[in-house]
This record gives structure tokens, C-alpha cells and sequence, in this order.
């Protein structure tokens, strides 16, 4: 689908500027974020944590409308498209790319924001390369500008899981394009908030596998493939609707 090769051409190319220093940054979120998963190393090790976020203003806030079938339908693909947007930002950045977003990517951000009356989501600052997937991960989940506790008063806590979704899958699109030999991450949160989402395992199970390709052309093909599918599952078209 066009949206998504658009929006990974900018991460091809920034990777392609500074892919010979990367070595150390690929490896290094991922096999740290691993050990966490994994109890080897504490998390109070790996900060930060995620905050206290009192949402209930802003949950008062949302506006009122009518929530027909079309409607919820739209604002489902929205919240999907602002979340895969935003972590295939944060995943160039959490990879060591400096570029800076795209005008495009930004204007579609906010496009997305103002229909479903929420904030425009900003990637976090990437501190340490080491801790950046686990950073993420607890960016996601501490929801600081409370986008997900909007969309889930505002539609429903489907919308919600499919923001967080969406965060995960275009976070991982990134990292299988420009690292695929370090496997698959954020599976736990594929997982979980793919089920949330209400979507069927066969749409996320694609990001669960180790891919087959080295960083390249083939390797974004693939992810573009899989985001392709992705999509028509929550567009509720299935797989067999990509395009």
C-alpha cells in the first residue's frame, strides 16, 4: 500500500546515511531489552518507569458525539494509522538515526489527532541507545499525553488498544527493515494488545518470526508487506484486502 512504503521510505534513507555506526545501536536496544523480558536484568536497572498519568480531565474533555458503525469504523483505521505513524518514528530514532520527522508524516499526524479530537502523540527523547525498546515500551504503556485513555472514553478501549497496537507494529516494521537479523521485538506487546484490539492472531503472528532477509530493499518489501496486511485486518478486510 502506498501509505506505508511512503512513510518507510524516509527511514531507508536516513538508515543508509549512518548504517555503518549502527552496529552497536541495533544490538545493543535489543539484546538489552531481551534480558529485561527475560528477568536477567532488573528493570530498576533499565529506567525509567513508567508515571502516574491522571487522565481524568482530559477524559472529561472528549468531545460528545454520535458513535455510528461508520464512525467507530474510521476512528478505529485513525488511531491504528497515529500509532503505526509514531512508532516508525520512534523506531528510526531508537536505532541511532537523527532524522528529523517529515513534514508528510507530521501533517498526517495532525490530520489523524484533529478527527479523533485527541493530541497530536510525540515520540519520546531517546536517551540512551541501550534502553530505547524499553523506553519505548514504557512510553506506550504510561500513555503521557493520555491519548489512549481518550480514545478509550471517546470509542472504546479497542481504539485504545489499537493506538498502542499500531505503536508497536510500525516500531517493529522499522527494526525488521533496518535489523532484521536481531529477530523480532515488542512480541509480548503484539501480542497483548493486538488481543485487545480484538484483531485475530494472524495478523500480528507475520512480526513474530524472524525474518529471512538482511537489511535492505528485500527486508523493507517484507515489512511493507506485512503492514500492508496489517491494515486490511483492521480495516476488517483480512489479509486477502492489502493492497
Amino acid at each position: 500500500m502506498a501509505f506505508f512504503r511512503r512513510a518507510l521510505l524516509f527511514v531507508g534513507i536516513a538508515w543508509s546515511i549512518a548504517g555503518a555506526f549502527q552496529v552497536l545501536s541495533k544490538g545493543g536496544p535489543w539484546l538489552l531489552d531481551r534480558a529485561v523480558k527475560r528477568g536477567l536484568v532488573p528493570e530498576s536497572l533499565v529506567a525509567p518507569r513508567p508515571r502516574a498519568v491522571d487522565c481524568s480531565a482530559a477524559v472529561q474533555g472528549m468531545p460528545k458525539r454520535a458513535l455510528d458503525d461508520a464512525t467507530l469504523r474510521s476512528a478505529r483505521i485513525a488511531a491504528y494509522r497515529m500509532g503505526f505513524n509514531l512508532g516508525l518514528y520512534a523506531g528510526a530514532r531508537s536505532a541511532g538515526s537523527k532524522v528529523e520527522e517529515p513534514i508528510s508524516l507530521r501533517q498526517e499526524q495532525d490530520q489523524l489527532a484533529l478527527a479523533l479530537a485527541v493530541p497530536r502523540p510525540v515520540a519520546p527523547q531517546v536517551e540512551q541507545l541501550a534502553n530505547a525498546l524499553h523506553a519505548f515500551t514504557v512510553h506506550v504503556a504510561a500513555d503521557p499525553e493520555c491519548i489512549g485513555a481518550r480514545l478509550a472514553a471517546g470509542y472504546s478501549p479497542q481504539h485504545d488498544a489499537l493506538f498502542r497496537f499500531g505503536a508497536f507494529v510500525g516500531h517493529s516494521v522499522t527494526y525488521r527493515g533496518l535489523a532484521p537479523e536481531v529477530g523480532p521485538v515488542f512480541v509480548p506487546e503484539l501480542r497483548r494488545y493486538g488481543q485487545a484490539a480484538g484483531l485475530p492472531e494472524e495478523a500480528w503472528r507475520p512480526l513474530l518470526a524472524a525474518s529471512a532477509e538482511k537489511a535492505g530493499p528485500r527486508a523493507w518489501a517484507e515489512g511493507s508487506a506485512i503492514a500492508d496486511g496489517i491494515l486490511a485486518h483492521v480495516r476488517g478486510e483480512g489479509a486477502g484486502g492489502a493492497r
